[in-house]
């Protein structure tokens, strides 16, 4: 099912009152306390910035003030990362985040072994236009939803992972599990290979993409310029209806913490 359909057929995202924050002024104090009280209880936060911002300053603030270790993309040490359409969209080496077209649930750095524990958004311009509409499900719900037998053996077997070209380290792909014993995912359907799968691991895929992709799970909302989302990357799926705006312009990092209960 398309996600545009998704997000037409699923609940609006509601989250508690206190995972909504405001920072009023650039140099305003950050509680690391609250934060990561509130991450480590609901694995997401949403804060509204009231002042003009056009870069990841204050995204990096936050993430270096609740004590979070920024991720590096790719091998050159790049931390931030412009989600922006490229001209050259049809190119199988362009990030999907760069692509106009809409891209699946999944989580961020299936391919890399040690997952990044958060994934942190700014939104420097909105899509004007009705696009680049979000939907999470919640990784721990879904997993309540799964048969015992599909369950374990997303838990007990590995997949291979094939790494994509623009992200690769040296390695072209890793083995790992999709679920561990912690309930952490790892999920992205289309880098996994497909060749060498067992037939039980084939259904147990096939069972947990079907619940990925079913309205009543997903939650949809929108972010608006001006806001920075955080969220528990081990937890949560996430996807994106197509771009409609070309001058749509989100700010991306990823990264570690210490006190994020889901770790394994």
């Amino acid at each position: 099912m398309p996600i545009n359909n998704i997000y037409t057929n699923s609940y609006q995202l509601k989250i508690p009152i206190i995972c909504y924050q405001n920072l009023s002024f650039d140099n305003q104090k950050i509680s690391k306390a609250l934060y990561q009280y509130i991450l480590n209880s609901y694995g997401i936060m949403i804060i509204n910035l009231n002042y003009p911002e056009k870069t990841g300053d204050t995204l990096v603030k936050v993430v270096n003030s609740i004590g979070g270790e920024l991720h590096e993309h790719n091998d050159q040490g790049i931390t931030l990362w412009d989600v922006k359409p490229v001209q050259n969209n049809n190119s199988e080496h362009v990030a999907r985040s760069h692509q106009l077209n809409e891209f699946v649930l999944h989580t961020d750095c299936s391919y890399e072994k040690n997952i990044p524990d958060f994934i942190a958004l700014y939104v420097v311009n909105h899509d004007k236009f009705g696009g680049g509409k979000n939907l999470l499900v919640d990784g721990l719900t879904l997993i309540q939803h799964l048969s015992q037998k599909s369950l374990t053996i997303l838990q007990q077997e590995d997949v291979k992972i094939i790494i994509p070209m623009e992200f690769q380290k040296g390695a072209k792909y890793i083995q790992a599990k999709i679920i561990d014993e912690n309930f952490n995912i790892r999920y992205r359907r289309s880098i996994i290979d497909q060749t060498d799968l067992s037939k039980d691991m084939q259904t147990a895929l096939d069972e947990f993409d079907k619940l990925c992709h079913l309205p009543i799970i997903n939650r949809g909302f929108e972010l608006k310029t001006g806001q920075l989302i955080l969220l528990n990357n081990r937890r949560f799926l996430h996807a994106r209806t197509e771009i409609k705006d070309k001058n749509r312009h989100l700010i991306r990092a990823r990264f570690f913490t210490k006190f994020n209960k889901f770790i394994e």
